[in-house]
């Protein structure tokens, strides 16, 4: 033995070289468990605002990944989750309306039941609906309605739902592979601005401003405006243009009046109304009197286009 070396020095270098090699496998091991993979299906959350209403669904989203879904993955006839993993939730933060069912504002859980004629479509207060061994409870539902099932006018790889707006009312669409079913849900917020708009026609104390956003709101959130709400719109632009008489409530009330007609159909008294909007730009003219004039016009023809198609 060296005389320089201490006894203990071998059985040291050893012990070093073994705790080497077993903090590179601790590191190996470590980096090894590392390794992410995706999920198999996608949690997913909706918030939306429909009138005067807010909506938020949560919900997960699974693939198809080659598999035939409704009546395969998805059996017909009995109860769905309506997504993948955790139980679904839709919220909204006031009363709503569903044909002729009224559901009060709070947080629901989603079933459905798939069939190739016509769906089921519940919500319900249960929030361990799909539970292992645990009994459907029929008598917690707040809903049920049917619709007939659509083909989706694309492939949906992930299942989807979807939240549309008409006339402030919410229209829910649920698709995946090329299956859609929608249903519409009623915020009343129509219903009660025409009630609040009956009693603006009453008063003596609103401004110009007032009259002009009440036509406004009549002219574009109502489809199919029936002979009494025509009549409304036009002596509320009457009374907005009395009190305020400037060119911009002038042309303001006239675009109102062309979208009233574009709805209506009445291309006659759209293509008049088009040329009074134009004669009021010229009498108030500015820079960009020209590209609003044109603009104008190419509005009309290609509703006029449209109509004729």
């Amino acid at each position: 033995m060296n005389r320089f070396m201490k006894p203990n020095a071998r059985p040291n270098m050893l012990s070093a070289k073994i705790l080497s090699t077993l903090t590179l496998v601790l590191i190996y091991c470590f980096a090894y468990a590392q390794v992410e993979y995706p999920n198999l299906s996608y949690a997913s959350t909706i918030h939306q605002k429909a009138g005067f209403t807010n909506f938020r669904v949560d919900y997960e989203r699974p693939m198809q990944r080659g598999r035939p879904i409704f009546g395969g993955l998805v059996p017909y006839g009995k109860p769905w989750k309506t997504g993948g993993g955790f139980h679904n939730r839709i919220s909204f933060d006031t009363d709503i309306l569903v044909e002729g069912t009224h559901i009060k504002k709070g947080t629901y859980h989603l079933v459905t039941i798939p069939d190739p004629k016509e769906w089921k479509i519940i919500l319900t207060t249960d929030n361990l609906v799909f539970e292992k061994n645990k009994p459907y409870e029929k008598g917690k539902e707040v809903m049920r309605i049917s619709r007939k099932p659509e083909r989706a006018p694309r492939h949906y790889e992930a299942f989807t739902i979807d939240i549309d707006i008409v006339n402030n009312d919410a229209v829910f669409v649920f698709s995946w592979d090329y299956t859609s079913v929608r249903f519409q849900v009623s915020t009343g917020t129509t219903r009660l601005l025409m009630t609040q708009i009956r009693k603006l026609m009453a008063s003596n104390t609103a401004a110009g401003e007032d009259y002009a956003r009440a036509a406004e709101f009549i002219a574009f959130n109502i489809n199919g405006l029936n002979n009494t709400a025509q009549d409304t719109l036009m002596l509320l632009t009457k009374k907005a243009i009395a009190l305020q008489k400037d060119e911009q409530m002038e042309g303001w009330m006239l675009e109102v009046k062309a979208n009233l007609y574009q709805s209506t159909g009445n291309l006659k008294k759209l293509e008049a109304i088009t040329k009074e909007r134009i004669a009021n730009l010229k009498r108030h003219p500015s820079d960009d009197t020209d590209k609003e004039v044109q603009r104008i016009e190419e509005e009309f023809e290609r509703y006029k286009k449209a109509l004729a198609n």
